[in-house]
């Protein structure tokens, strides 16, 4: 039997081979000279912000677990939220940082269709933070410097929040529709749904936690790009 110290060692191996199969276009000696050109205290904070957004991303998707009836821990949720991150950096696309999170629910004895609903649901409340932020801010950004933004911005930021509208309404129709529940699975999925009750506290928390996930990318994004520049 592996020894956890050898489980670990084989964990990376493959995850470095995972990342050598879809990551061909990589390059050592770029992402060598980026980490050359920033600074600790850059580094640091940047580090900071991650794990900010790491603790209010797992509180987010912990309250929809709870909603479910299933109530992990603060730690439980940062933890199964990295493995789903560190998925992510990885496989393609956010798809696979998903699966690897409700695989992980697993180990806390979560039943699969309520990992998948609590994982859907809390991918769409964060699409649903970034549109509202996007709606507010694109109009006052009409114009940066002289540099017109092009009209193709406020077109998807129009269909995303059509789209975000559509999928609240199937969302309540699904959920309330006799049909669905003469199929098992989809049954349990319907049932998922309805446990979920919006609240004034967990609207507030989606509001609070959706703007503070989206501003800690973006603050990193323009300490690194400052540092970068000077």
């Amino acid at each position: 039997m592996l020894t956890r110290v050898g489980l670990l060692i084989l964990k990376i191996l493959v995850v470095v081979l995972i990342g050598w199969v879809f990551w061909p276009q990589f390059r050592w000696n770029e992402f060598a000279d980026a980490l050359a050109r920033t600074s600790g205290p850059t580094a640091l904070a940047v580090l900071t912000l991650f794990w900010f957004q790491a603790v209010m991303a797992a509180l987010r998707w912990r309250w929809i677990l709870r909603q479910l009836g299933h109530p992990l821990t603060t730690g439980a949720s940062v933890e199964a939220w990295l493995v789903g991150q560190c998925a992510s950096q990885i496989l393609p696309a956010v798809v696979g940082g998903d699966a690897a999170r409700i695989i992980r629910l697993r180990r806390y004895d979560v039943p699969t269709t309520d990992a998948l609903v609590s994982v859907v649901i809390d991918r769409f409340a964060g699409f649903v933070a970034l549109v509202v932020l996007s709606a507010f801010t694109v109009p006052m950004l009409t114009a940066y410097k002289t540099t017109l933004i092009p009209d193709e911005i406020f077109w998807a930021v129009g269909m995303s929040c059509l789209l975000v509208a559509i999928v609240l309404l199937s969302l309540r129709w699904t959920a309330n529709t006799a049909v669905f529940r003469r199929i098992p699975r989809l049954a349990q999925v319907q049932a998922a749904l309805r446990a979920l009750r919006p609240t004034k506290e967990g609207l507030l928390l989606f509001t609070l936690i959706g703007l503070g996930t989206n501003m800690t990318v973006i603050i990193s994004a323009f300490l690194l790009d400052r540092k970068s520049v000077v």
